[in-house]
């Protein structure tokens, strides 16, 4: 991944993985009050939308698409952690770059009614169907998403660092 900006990377997830993250993510949503660790309003989205850090499910899929994403960028990484989120209507997020636990990122699409929610890396405009995964450089390259105009999009981002790079200390995502 020396010189790409991002690596969009079809079927990131397999169909069966895509069924059950999706069912996942609408009963996350449906009982959002009741559930710990919720931030409203971060990451400068909009309306209801909520996200998970580290949730148990995501950070499983963090350690299990390791092999993956290590495969997909030629590096040794170290996880650092997964967040989910629930995108709904008039959602958006600011253009920003990421903190050094996510030197290597990929955001997920699970669900959504459409494609009609891309993803900006550095000007570049990426759109994904579910399933679909987008790798990009976080702390590197600027990032953003224009407002949704539909119901919702589900994505989950998964972090790493590169074992032999500047950030290896934010493994697992110790070093804040």
């Amino acid at each position: 991944m020396d010189n790409l900006k991002f690596k969009k990377v079809k079927n990131f997830l397999l169909p069966n993985e895509v069924e059950l993250l999706t069912n996942y993510s609408e009963r996350l949503h449906r009982n959002y009050l009741a559930l710990p660790n919720i931030n409203l309003n971060d990451v400068g989205s909009v309306n209801d939308d909520f996200g998970l850090y580290k949730n148990h499910l995501f950070e499983s899929l963090l350690l299990q698409k390791l092999p993956l994403m290590e495969k997909e960028t030629n590096l040794k990484l170290f996880p650092t952690y997964s967040y989910w989120r629930m995108y709904t209507w008039g959602s958006f997020l600011k253009k920003h770059k990421d903190r050094p636990s996510c030197e290597i990122s990929v955001t997920v699409h699970i669900s959504g009614k459409s494609n009609n929610f891309p993803i900006f890396i550095d000007g570049e405009e990426i759109h994904t169907e579910p399933g679909d995964g987008v790798i990009y450089k976080g702390i590197e390259v600027p990032h953003w998403r224009g407002t949704l105009r539909e119901d919702f999009q589900c994505q989950v981002f998964l972090h790493y660092v590169n074992q032999n790079g500047p950030y290896k200390d934010y493994k697992y995502d110790l070093k804040q």
